[in-house]
């Protein structure tokens, strides 16, 4: 997710994008512009905000206990002009309603169940193959297009 998050931050045509992080663990190596624990804090952040890339990290976490705030995130935060990313380790971890305002899905080795939840959400059966995925490898889908194996750049350690 760090390196995802400085993409965004890097300048394109003399602007970068903020970055709003919602993380439970708060982890200082996520470079965003406000990284917070506190989801009421996130939320009043994103709504007071335009045009920025909003991540919630462990989604699971917040499933039944803010569900209209999530569902906020989910259905109405395109209209202040955020990408919304939402994390989790499983896909039945989000809930239907927000799976379905993902325009986008990036899945990672998923168990079989996932696989199928998504393959039919999504309309297309490469999707099952994400039950077999290896490390590095995921599988990148949209609403409107082939889904499609990938593998993620090695990345040099220093």
């Amino acid at each position: 997710m760090a390196n995802l998050i400085q993409e965004y931050r890097k300048p394109r045509s003399g602007q970068s994008i903020k970055v709003i992080v919602y993380d439970p663990m708060h982890d200082p190596r996520l470079k965003a512009d406000f990284n917070t624990a506190s989801i009421e804090k996130f939320l009043a952040v994103c709504q007071d905000s335009q045009s920025c890339m909003c991540v919630v990290d462990e989604s699971g976490e917040v499933i039944g206990r803010y569900d209209s705030e999530y569902f906020w995130l989910a259905t109405r935060s395109r209209h202040y002009g955020h990408k919304m990313h939402f994390i989790a380790q499983r896909a039945n971890q989000i809930s239907k309603t927000v799976r379905d305002q993902c325009s986008q899905i990036f899945i990672f080795r998923q168990s079989k169940d996932d696989s199928k939840l998504l393959a039919a959400e999504f309309g297309d059966d490469l999707i099952l193959d994400a039950a077999n995925l290896q490390q590095g490898e995921y599988i990148f889908a949209g609403r409107f297009q082939k889904a499609q194996k990938m593998r993620l750049p090695l990345i040099e350690r220093a």
